[in-house]
């Protein structure tokens, strides 16, 4: 699977880019770690993984959606 992720850029500070690149780490991290709470537990779902992982990464990445 495969997901894009479109941004509209306009011209960026380089404090913009640094949060740009953070924020991208940052994701890059959670999903690691979903895949391997996904495959620690053999999930064949959707549904489960989202059970699985939900309450786990709401509470170390409370800020983020």
């Amino acid at each position: 699977m495969q997901k894009t992720l479109k941004v509209k850029l306009i011209p960026l500070t380089k404090t913009d880019l640094k949060k740009l690149k953070k924020l991208k780490e940052t994701y890059t991290d959670i999903l690691k770690e979903a895949l391997e709470i996904v495959i620690k537990n053999d999930v064949r779902t959707r549904k489960q993984a989202h059970d699985l992982c939900y309450d786990v990464l709401r509470q170390r990445y409370p800020k983020l959606h």
